[in-house]
Order: structure tokens, then sequence, then C-alpha cells
């Protein structure tokens, strides 16, 4: 069976022939015709001028039986009907009729014409013969005065019998040169096929995998330069295949170890790929290829709707929950076109942490403000009013001063916090420790906050053993763990509330434990409040401020110290911070600091 590309070349091929053979027919029986029309129109002319020297006479005379014979004798002879015409009209001689039986042809236009100009022509219906003819008249003059008309005609149907063995003949000939073209054309037709037949086995080959299959040709002319060209299209196409081939395994392998999700979603909702880190976050299994949309967070299938509806990216952050823990995703779709796929790529970014960072940012900025606002306020206000002249006032001076110098401390202290924070949590950061009285520190602490405690009527109770407890550790370091737990304690619990300090000695360890009667730690929050810059309560009063610091440097330091810290709390009934180091005379050897939480 031929090909569909066979039958189109022979078919057009053939259909050129036909019209070329049809068109060369049709010029030739115009020319033909023309030439036969103009040939047989000179002859007539010829003959038709040749009788008008011996009807000269005739005509002159009215010598019907001299005509008549002279008509009759050129006629036979010459196979053309002649007629002799007077002047009037009247028919003189006729070789095919009789002239008695014949109309008077004085408003015969050829007769009208020669009378006129000399030569009369035309072609029309003969009424006397029935038959269409061609009539050339010449006038026959003496002395210059018209004697009568010599007209010659032939029947048409001669031309006609002429004009059809013609045809007949071009017809021939044209069949015999189309039988001949398309032996040609056919013999032609397989020569151009056979490689193209073979080409088209080989490109069939190529587009099912078969990268191995070549053209076996051995030609110059362009077919042979477009199987050469195939064949090094299939070395090519198998290189590059082998190259995607390890490109998208790279690309599998990158995708894989990405830490954010990748999905391509088609317009069925299936999933065309997905990285293991976007199964994940999508829950999905690896051998489920359908999404379950009435599972996917709404905020995803807004992602979706937008991209599918106006063909641009689209962004979104999604809250769900994995494995009871909230995750914040960053969902990035866009569309994608690839031959006649489409559809939605995702891509999920785990922000939760960012976020968190973020919060934790500005809570630290919102909580540093307030803390340095307070006091910059007090002393800016005790400082106006020593210059409106309370300086001068012996009962108030010393009094604001001293205020005012409280204040300072606070501020020194919140700085010293912020530069504890960032120097505890370089890397840099190495603590040598030596024994601390650990008994004195706490007292110490206690002192300095007399008046914060007065002012609250916070009653502190400490419990203290009689003789030194040596802590290895470092000074400012333990400094800050009481300090900030005591400001812990105090900010936390109510007026007129109370706060117990105790320090105990256990086995090899010292044991510090702060209890207060403070509003105490809800139980969800008891695993985060040793984070930077955590906060228990969200909406910050002046009351229970604090930069949100000081349990993060408390645990950060007792870390480098090798120790523990713990926290117990009950809501409205009060907090106890209980906080293990080691002691003095158990050397530790403080190693590089450990990654803080």
């Amino acid at each position: 069976m031929r090909s569909r590309f066979f039958w189109r070349l022979y078919i057009t091929y053939f259909s050129l022939v036909v019209l070329t053979a049809a068109a060369i027919g049709v010029l030739t029986d115009r020319q033909f015709r023309e030439e036969l029309g103009v040939r047989v129109e000179q002859q007539l002319i010829r003959e038709s001028a040749a009788l008008v020297p011996a009807s000269r006479t005739l005509l002159a005379s009215g010598d019907v039986a001299g005509a008549q014979a002279l008509v009759t004798e050129v006629g036979s002879r010459t196979r053309t009907r002649i007629t002799l015409v007077l002047p009037d009209g009247a028919v003189l001689a006729d070789s095919s009729e009789a002239p008695e039986n014949m109309d008077n042809h004085r408003d015969r236009p050829e007769v009208v014409e020669a009378l006129r100009t000399g030569v009369g022509i035309e072609q029309r219906f003969s009424e006397t013969t029935q038959t269409a003819r061609l009539y050339v008249a010449n006038s026959v003059t003496v002395a210059g005065q018209a004697v009568g008309v010599v007209r010659t005609s032939v029947t048409l149907a001669d031309i006609r019998t002429q004009i059809a063995t013609m045809r007949a003949r071009v017809a021939q000939g044209a069949s015999l040169g189309i039988l001949f073209a398309l032996g040609i054309g056919l013999f032609v037709a397989r020569r151009v096929m056979a490689p193209i037949a073979e080409m088209s086995t080989v490109s069939e080959s190529l587009r099912q995998g078969d990268y191995a299959a070549r053209v076996r040709l051995d030609r110059a002319d362009e077919i042979g330069v477009l199987g050469k060209n195939l064949n090094q299209l299939g070395a090519e196409l198998s290189q590059r295949v082998s190259g995607l081939g390890r490109q998208q395994a790279q690309l599998r392998a990158f995708l894989g170890a990405m830490q954010e999700g990748v999905v391509a979603i088609d317009p069925q909702d299936r999933v065309v790929f997905s990285n293991a880190m976007g199964r994940r976050l999508l829950h999905l299994d690896p051998g489920v290829h359908e999404l379950d949309m009435t599972q996917m967070p709404s905020g995803l299938l807004d992602v979706l709707a937008e991209v599918r509806a106006m063909g641009t990216r689209a962004h979104s952050e999604i809250i769900q929950s994995i494995d009871d823990e909230e995750i914040i995703l960053d969902a990035r779709g866009a569309p994608f076109t690839a031959d006649d796929d489409s559809g939605v790529v995702l891509v999920l970014y785990d922000i939760t942490n960012m976020r968190r960072l973020e919060r934790i940012r500005t809570d630290f900025v919102a909580n540093v403000s307030h803390e340095l606002k307070t006091p910059l306020t007090s002393i800016q206000g005790y400082v106006e009013t020593l210059l409106d002249g309370a300086i001068h006032d012996d009962e108030y001076n010393t009094r604001f001063l001293e205020k005012t110098h409280l204040q300072v401390r606070r501020l020194t202290l919140l700085v010293a916090d912020l530069l504890s924070l960032a120097r505890i949590e370089s890397t840099s950061f190495r603590t040598e420790s030596e024994p601390i009285d650990l008994r004195e520190i706490i007292m110490e602490s206690a002192a300095y906050r007399h008046d914060p405690l007065r002012a609250k009527k916070l009653d502190l109770d400490l419990d203290l053993p009689d003789q030194p407890l040596l802590i290895d550790g470092e000074s400012e370091g333990l400094r800050q763990v009481v300090d900030n737990l005591l400001d812990n304690a105090m900010n936390y619990t109510a007026k007129k509330g109370s706060i117990r300090v105790q320090l105990r000695s256990d086995g090899y360890d010292g044991v510090l434990r702060i209890e207060d009667t403070g509003i105490g730690i809800p139980e969800d929050a008891l695993a985060r409040i040793f984070e930077r810059f955590y906060r228990v309560d969200k909406g910050r009063s002046r009351e229970l401020g604090g930069t949100g610091l000081g349990l993060s440097i408390v645990r950060n330091i007792v870390q480098r110290m090798q120790g523990t810290v713990a926290v117990e709390s009950e809501v409205g009934v009060g907090t106890v911070f209980t906080v293990t180091l080691p002691r003095a005379d158990q050397p530790v050897v403080i190693s590089d600091p450990a990654p803080l939480a």
C-alpha cells in the first residue's frame, strides 16, 4: 500500500501533466482555427479576384448562359460555390442553385460591402442551402462603374470537419504523451519515495526511543543530504537524551535535598512531580498522585485558583498543623507549560522559624523601647524638677538625685542584659570558673532591691545557709542569674505577695530555689519561657515589665556553668525556679560553649 504522500505527489504530477496537455490542446486548437479561417478567407479572396476579369463582360452584357457555364466549371473544379450578382441584386448565375430560385441579393451584407468598398466578407446562415457559410464578394467594374459582384463561398461544415480532424490528432498525441509522462512520473515517484519511506521509518523509530536507528543512503543529492542530517540528528538526539537523563537525575537529587517543598500539579489536580519536603508539607504519601482537595489548606486552594484563573504568579501565607505543631508556609504558585502539559508549580517555604524570630525581634524592640522609656522619663522629670528650683530645696534635692540614680542603674542593668545576651550567645564566649560564694551574691542582690520590694509591699524571705556555699562558676554570670530570677519574681508577683529564696547543698551541687506567690505561668507556656524575648503576658503592662531576656540569659549562663534550671508553676498560685550548679569542691572544666536554644 502506497503512502498518502506518494499518492499526493503522484496525483499532483498527474494533474500537472493533464492540465499542461489540456492547455497546449486549447492553444493549439485556437491557433489552428484562426489560421484555418484566415487561410480559407484568403483562398476565397484569391478565387473571387481571379474570376473578376472573366466575369466582367458577362456581367456587363447580362449573358446568363455564359455566366452559368463559367461558375459551374470553376465551382466544380475548386469545390467552391460561385455566384454572379448584378448591381440591382439579381442573381445572374450560381454554381449550386438555379438563379431563378434565388432571392434578390442586394441586401446581402457581403454584396453591400463589396459594392461600397470593393471587397466584402461575411459568415452567416444561408437560407438557400440551409447551411452556415463563409462568403467573400469582389466588386466588378467597367470604366469605374460597378457592373456586378463576384461572390465565392464555402460551407463552415468543411472547416469544422478539418478542425475536428485536427483535434482528434492532437488528442491522440496528448493522450500518448500523458501516458508516457505518467509512466516516467511513476518511476520517478517510486525512486523519490523509497528513501523518504526509509527516513520516515527511521524517524518513527527515533520517536519511539530507538536512537540507534539510522538511514542507509549513498546519494549526493538533496535527499542524501536529508538522510545524513537525519542520521546526525539521531546521534545528537541520543547524546542529548543521555545528557537530559543525567540532568534530570541531578535535578531530582537537588530537589530532593531542598528544604523547600516543590510540587507540580496538572489541571486534573494530579501530582506531576513532588520532592520529599513537598510531600511532607502537604501530607502526601509517596504512592498517591491524586490531591484530596478537601484536605488542602484554604490558602493553598486560593493560590491554585488564582494561578489557573489569571495565568500569573500567586503568593500566600498558609498556617497548618503538622504532627500537632503549627507550621507557617510561604506558598508561591506559578503556571507552567511543557509541550501539551500545563499546570501549576507550587514552591512551599517553611517560614515558621523566620516568623517566630520576627515576632521575637518585634517584641524585643517593643520591650526594650518601653524599658528605656520608663527610666528615661523618670530621670527627665527629676532633672527638670531640680532645674526648676528643687535643687535648692534640701528636703527634696537629695531624694530626687537618689531616685535619678536608681533609674540610671535600671538603665545600666537593661543595657547590661543586652550586652550579656550578645556576649553569651557569641560563639567565641568562654568562661573561667572559680569558687564563688553564692550566698553573698544572693544577699547583695536582695539588698539592692530593698526599695522596689518595699514599694510593692513584697515580703522577701531569705533561707540561706550559715556557712558560705561555694559554687564553681563566674561571679558576674551568677549575679545575673540571681538578679534576673529575683526581678522575674518581683515583676510577676502582685502587691503584698511573698518571695522565698532558698539555698542549700545537695551532694556535689548547690541548689538555688526561688519561689513566689505571683500570677503563675500557664502550662502551655512553660516549655517556652526560656526562649529569647518570649513573654507570657502578650499584652505587656507597666507593672509586669521585663525585657524578655532575663530567663534566656539565666538558662544560657547556667548551661555554660554545667548546671540546670527548671521551673514549676500553677496559675494563680505561684512559680518556683530551681537552679542546680556544681559546687566548687567538685572542679569542672568548662568546655567550648554548646549550641544555645
